[in-house]
Order: C-alpha cells, then sequence, then structure tokens
C-alpha cells in the first residue's frame, strides 16, 4: 500500500524528459516563424513605400509643383530600355532621382487619349533593378508643358 501511494504523487524520469523534449520541439517551431515574419514586414514595408512615392509623384507632376532639379526629361528613340522596361518611341520619359534610394520612371504616351486634351501617364518606382510599384494616371497639356520646360 505504501509502494502504490509514493508512485501515484509524482511523474517518473521518462514523463518529465519526455514533456521537455515535446516542450522543446514546440518552442523551436514557433520561434522559427519570427524571422520569416519580420523579413515579410520589411517587404510590405518597402513596397507601401514605393506606393506612396508613385502617388506623390502624379500628384506634384498634376499639380505642376515638381521641382526643377533632381529629374532629367527625355524621348525614346528604337528600342530605348530603362532597367529592363522597353520605352515606346517618340514617348516622353522623365527619370526621377530624388526620393533615394527610389527612383522614379514616368513614361507619357505621346498621343493625347481619344481626343482628349490627357496623355496617359506610368509611373514606375525602382529600388536597385527592381520594380517596387506601379502607378497609372493622366496628365493633361498644361502639366506636361510645365514638366518639360520648368
Amino acid at each position: 500500500m505504501l509502494r502504490n501511494f509514493l508512485n501515484s504523487r509524482g511523474f517518473t524520469l521518462v514523463e518529465v524528459l519526455a514533456s521537455v523534449v515535446l516542450l522543446a520541439v514546440v518552442i523551436t517551431l514557433s520561434l522559427s516563424i519570427f524571422p520569416n515574419m519580420f523579413r515579410t514586414n520589411d517587404v510590405n514595408e518597402q513596397s507601401l513605400d514605393a506606393v506612396a512615392v508613385a502617388k506623390d509623384v502624379l500628384v506634384k507632376a498634376k499639380s505642376s509643383y515638381y521641382e526643377t532639379s533632381g529629374y532629367e526629361v527625355r524621348v525614346a528613340g528604337p528600342n530605348e530600355m530603362f532597367r529592363g522596361v522597353e520605352i515606346p518611341q517618340d514617348h516622353l520619359y522623365i527619370i526621377d532621382s530624388s526620393y533615394s534610394p527610389l527612383t522614379a520612371l514616368i513614361i507619357v504616351d505621346n498621343q493625347f487619349v481619344d481626343g482628349l486634351n490627357l496623355f496617359e501617364t506610368t509611373i514606375h518606382i525602382y529600388k536597385d533593378d527592381t520594380i517596387r510599384a506601379t502607378n497609372y494616371g493622366y496628365l493633361v497639356e498644361g502639366n506636361l508643358n510645365e514638366l518639360v520646360y520648368p
């Protein structure tokens, strides 16, 4: 009777070791999630920054608030490329590097949209040689003239 009473009050060494091993496995698996979570958070933050810059570039171009320094205006020749993106011939494009470390490529169509006084505009935001965001919009002829002839 005494022997039965002593064994029923505690855990055996095997039970304690099994629970420690099980706890170690659970903790290891849960801790391996954190580096992936931080990496995903960084990528999302960079994407949100790039989208904000793309919207800011379009708003500044529309409001004629574009500063005259920090960008260069060009007209695309045949087979013109910028960081892997082909720019259609005779389209106006602007490279804005004032958002370091991001670079904005603004491509303006060379014809009005369906007889309206609007030019279709595409904005690509790069970090290094990777497109981080793309935004689309329209510029009126007056905004375009102020960009080209500040």
